[in-house]
């Protein structure tokens, strides 16, 4: 069940906590066991907070058990592009440019910031090339990152490790089989159609949260 739990969208992880067949603490711990067995592999994520994120977990559980969620996201697993902002994170923009001493961030990002508010969990901090500037997976701070797929090759830029961990979902995977495309024009295509310009993947599912929600009431 811990594996499964990786995979499931935002939408069941808010009705799973809602109805009490999982509790957040349970989704962080499978989670960061997940990164601890595939991160060496993969090298998505340069930065998590696994005090930090187990701590906001439990205040998470708590408020669901009171009955009383933060947002739209309370609870939610999240993690971030390096290049944005988040209190306490160091942000290095992928390069061996910047200073470890000015690195960590005295400020949130706007979309740090939002998710925040909605409950969200902010697990880490992937990795990029350069400044974003390179087309390819490869920093001069945390060098390669790979194609879980095939870990010969890189994960093309510039949000190389966001969309490591997005391709992680099963829908993803299902979608690349169904329509028979090569993984590798697929990932390439991915990259043409619409970058993860840092927190994008997260705001738009909080949007979609919110559509939902709007709709059903």
């Amino acid at each position: 069940m811990s594996d499964q739990l990786a995979y499931f969208a935002a939408e069941e992880l808010i009705e799973h906590y809602r109805s009490g067949a999982l509790s957040p603490i349970e989704v962080i711990r499978a989670l960061l066991d997940r990164i601890a067995a595939v991160n060496p592999k993969v090298n998505a994520l340069y930065f998590a907070d696994a005090e930090a994120a187990l701590a906001a977990a439990a205040e998470s559980e708590e408020r669901w058990r009171r009955g009383n969620p933060q947002g739209l996201l309370d609870g939610v697993p999240v993690s971030l592009k390096d290049s944005v902002l988040a209190i306490g994170m160091p942000s290095y923009h992928g390069t061996l440019a910047t200073d470890p001493a000015q690195a960590r961030a005295p400020l949130d990002a706007p979309v740090t910031m939002r998710l925040k508010e909605a409950g969200a969990i902010i697990i880490g901090k992937t990795t990029m090339p350069d400044f974003g500037m390179i087309a390819s997976g490869v920093s001069s701070r945390y060098g390669v990152t790979r194609n879980p797929w095939d870990l010969s090759r890189n994960s093309g830029g510039s949000s190389s490790a966001s969309r490591r961990v997005r391709r992680a979902q099963r829908a993803f995977e299902e979608c690349i089989h169904q329509r028979g495309h090569d993984r590798r024009e697929a990932a390439d295509g991915v990259e043409r159609r619409g970058r993860d310009r840092g927190g994008q993947v997260a705001a738009g599912i909080a949007q979609r949260i919110i559509e939902r929600s709007a709709h059903a009431q």
